[in-house]
């Protein structure tokens, strides 16, 4: 048995000792804080994940497979799919992003937090969805609350994936500033990178600044929007400092988020989808996750707000497009090294451990082991960087890809054509 086998072996044992721990949960509930609530990411438990429903495993068809890149988040054997988000149009990506023009500046009267929450509340909004979920017992509806954050004054909003169902919703309202409630259209979400846009029919909306979070610095103050524990707390503010930087957890549904922001700042149920800010109002970060338990306090995760920028500056210009996929399952090859005990001299890179038969991957020549360290002179640092590349790119476009092949190094050049 190879490493690649041992570790499919390693994390299929993991699920099934994570699904057996929430079953004895739905049958011995001792508080309505164990129910299922929609968005409910933490457990009680001393382990970094965070999902509480199981949801069975779907065959993979070949048309509809999608990158893993965030997240073999959102990939592992529980991993997602590289697949290109590349949209059919041959339009190149303008920057849409529309921001408010507010400076931060503080008084002896007024102090940081309370400078950051004044420009940044009014970009906050509530999200409530009716939505479906697969548990133990079969497909039932649910109805969720989360956050999001204006990124476009006509009315485009980021938020996660798992916010909006993961795409399974029959109805998405937003509550804007004034409290007017609106119905919102789901634009694009890819639940391995746990991350969606929706927009509502508005305009001449405050959209927040994004920032940069590649100068994120461990230390900085860090300050959370959201929703906890639903509409009741609506845009409430916390405030904290990152406390760590390229953080990579696992869910419990297998997926592998890597690349996190963590933060001490208060981050709750309902806050997924808001914004975590720095010290100048600016967006850092999408607010995804919170390890609980008793054991563990203050360890709050928000995905890098540089892995959304170029997507939704696509999204925004082309419009919802269905996208184009490259065709490999990969994770993160440090986590992979770390989890098998394998020792190297590869420091970065992102390793194959599924390829769909017939993919452009495949007749590339790309196999399974493969560990991608380059695609177009980027370095790739973790595997979320993969889809944040493709989406750069449009169909006809020559990909060029450095790999890492039975200890040799290889370029191989994939034209993204179907």
């Amino acid at each position: 048995m190879d490493d690649r086998q041992d570790f499919d072996a390693w994390r299929e044992a993991r699920r099934r000792e994570r699904d057996e721990r929430y079953e004895y949960r739905l049958n011995n509930r001792k508080s309505a804080r164990d129910d299922y609530s929609g968005y409910n990411y933490t457990t009680d438990d001393d382990e970094p994940y965070v999902y509480v429903e199981a949801k069975p495993k779907k065959k993979k068809k070949a048309s509809r497979v999608f990158l893993s890149g965030l997240l073999s988040v959102l990939l592992g054997l529980g991993g997602g799919y590289a697949g290109a988000s590349l949209f059919y149009e041959n339009n190149p990506v303008q920057k849409t992003v529309e921001t408010q023009n507010v400076s931060i500046s503080t008084t002896d009267e007024m102090g940081t937090v309370e400078a950051v929450a004044k420009k940044a509340l009014p970009s906050v909004v509530g999200i409530t969805t009716t939505g479906k979920v697969n548990t133990f017992f079969g497909e039932r509806e649910v109805q969720g609350v989360g956050s999001g954050v204006i990124i476009n004054s006509n009315g485009y909003i980021l938020t996660n994936s798992h916010v909006v169902s993961d795409g399974n919703t029959s109805r998405i309202q937003v509550m804007l500033e004034d409290d007017k409630t609106v119905d919102a259209k789901l634009l694009w979400n890819d639940p391995y990178m746990d991350l969606a846009v929706i927009k509502v029919d508005e305009t001449n909306l405050p959209a927040a600044e994004l920032g940069d979070s590649d100068n994120v610095n461990i230390g900085e103050q860090a300050i959370a929007i959201g929703n906890p524990l639903g509409l009741d707390f609506n845009r409430s503010v916390t405030a904290g400092y990152v406390s760590g930087v390229d953080r990579t957890i696992e869910t419990q549904d297998g997926k592998i988020i890597s690349g996190l922001i963590q933060t001490d700042a208060a981050i709750n149920n309902g806050n997924s989808g808001g914004p975590l800010l720095n010290k100048k109002g600016q967006v850092i970060g999408i607010n995804t996750i919170k390890i609980g338990g008793q054991a563990t306090e203050g360890l709050g995760f928000a995905i890098p707000i540089n892995t959304a920028k170029e997507i939704v500056d696509a999204i925004i210009s082309r419009g919802d497009k269905s996208p184009l996929v490259l065709g490999v399952r990969v994770v993160d090859y440090q986590y992979f090294k770390a989890r098998m005990g394998i020792e190297d001299n590869i420091k970065n890179g992102a390793i194959i451990l599924e390829i769909e038969e017939g993919s452009l991957a495949d007749r590339a020549g790309l196999t399974r082991g493969d560990i991608i360290i380059d695609i177009d002179g980027e370095e790739i640092t973790n595997a979320s960087q993969i889809r944040t590349i493709l989406f750069k790119h449009k169909e006809g476009d020559l990909l060029k890809v450095k790999i890492n092949q039975n200890n040799m190094e290889k370029l191989i050049e994939i034209k993204l054509e179907y």
